[in-house]
C-alpha cells in the first residue's frame, strides 16, 4: 500500500489577488477612483467625529452614538481600501496567509461591532419615540457609556 508516513504535503503561503480584469492603462483612473473615495470616507468620519466633539450642543445620546457610529466606519474602511490601492501598482498581487486571516478578522470583526452599534442605536430611538419625556433620564450618559462597551471591541 505504500508508505503511510510519507505523504506529499503543501502549505498555503500566499493568495493571488485577481482583481479587476482591466487593461493596464485603466490601472491609474481606478487607482485615483479609489483614493477619492477613501479620502472622502476618511474626511467625513473626522469631520464628523470633529464636530460631535467640539460642539456642546451635540452631547446628546444620538450623536454620542453616530460619532461611535464614524469611528467604527474609519477603521472599517482602512481595514480593505489601502491593500486594494496598493494592489493596483504592485507586479506581484499577492497577499501573505497571515495578512489575509489578520484583514478578515477585522473585517469580521467591525461589521459585528457596527452590528451592535446599530443596535444600541436603535434602543436609543426605541426609548426616544415610546417614553419622550422621561428619555433624557433613562438613556444617561453611564448607559450610553455601557451600551456601546457592549459591542464587540479589539
Amino acid at each position: 500500500m505504500g508508505d503511510r508516513g510519507r505523504s506529499n504535503h503543501s502549505a498555503v503561503i500566499d493568495f493571488i489577488l485577481v482583481g479587476f480584469r482591466v487593461r493596464p492603462e485603466l490601472h491609474i483612473l481606478l487607482f485615483l477612483l479609489f483614493l477619492l473615495v477613501y479620502a472622502m470616507i476618511l474626511l467625513g468620519n473626522v469631520g464628523m467625529m470633529t464636530i460631535i466633539m467640539t460642539d456642546p450642543r451635540l452631547n446628546t445620546p444620538m450623536y454620542f452614538f453616530l460619532g461611535n457610529l464614524s469611528f467604527i466606519d474609519l477603521f472599517y474602511s482602512s481595514v480593505i481600501a489601502p491593500k486594494a490601492m496598493i494592489n493596483f501598482w504592485s507586479e506581484s498581487k499577492s497577499i501573505s496567509f497571515a495578512g489575509c486571516l489578520i484583514q478578515f478578522f477585522l473585517f469580521a470583526l467591525f461589521i459585528v461591532t457596527e452590528g451592535f452599534l446599530l443596535a444600541a442605536m436603535s434602543y436609543d430611538h426605541f426609548i426616544a419615540i415610546c417614553n419622550p419625556l422621561l428619555y433624557s433620564v433613562q438613556m444617561s450618559t453611564r448607559l450610553c457609556i455601557q451600551l456601546v462597551d457592549g459591542c464587540p471591541q479589539f
